[in-house]
């Protein structure tokens, strides 16, 4: 994929996709898709962007925007 906007929370380079700046580099990319291992690619969502993985990232957000305020 291009590197633009939030790519870089979602991918990882060279593991569970391919993160590249210019059209030549995603040619070279897709030559390289098959050494991306499918398996990786479904643990590294299941940890960073099921709903349990992101609940735990809202709440911890939560607690330090509350901790942080001086009310």
């Amino acid at each position: 994929t291009f590197n633009r906007g939030g790519v870089s929370e979602s991918v990882v380079d060279k593991k569970t996709g391919f993160i590249v700046d210019t059209v030549d580099e995603m040619v070279e990319a897709i030559s390289k898709v098959d050494l991306i291992d499918p398996g990786e690619c479904r643990r590294h969502v299941e940890q960073h962007f099921s709903s349990q993985a992101m609940g735990l990232k809202y709440l911890e957000l939560y607690r330090q925007l509350l901790g942080s305020t001086s009310c």
